[in-house]
């Protein structure tokens, strides 16, 4: 379902809100990630509001990115310690974190209460 500019920013805005009242968002500032995306040109959900999957797909694909260019840094600074790092074990890692992260989050927003992103 595609909404107007002005009904997602009056959700985003009541899901800040809402964030901020549960103690979520202690400081007023959003998360980096957020701030990246939105600087990006993106319009992204609060994560807590976002489904498991796209949750699993967000968190996976950050892992699985930082995870290989620590992987190349290592490789490039020490030649002698070479990890050999199989693919299809980093892409279980990531899947594993990304499934991890996203059952947190669905755990928090049942936890605290919060509205599904329909109803704000």
């Amino acid at each position: 379902m595609y909404l107007g500019r002005t009904e997602t920013n009056r959700r985003y805005a009541a899901a800040l809100a809402e964030l901020r009242a549960r103690g979520v968002l202690g400081t007023g500032r959003l998360p980096f990630l957020h701030r990246f995306l939105i600087w990006a040109g993106f319009s992204p959900r609060p994560v807590s509001y976002l489904p498991w999957p796209q949750v699993l797909m967000l968190y996976g694909s950050a892992y699985l990115i930082l995870a290989s260019l620590i992987d190349w840094a290592v490789d490039l600074a020490i030649p002698a310690l070479s990890s050999g790092n199989d693919s299809a074990a980093l892409l279980l890692q990531a899947i594993l974190v990304g499934g991890a992260m996203a059952s947190f989050h669905q755990w928090r927003a049942r936890k605290l209460g919060l509205s599904a992103w329909d109803q704000l």
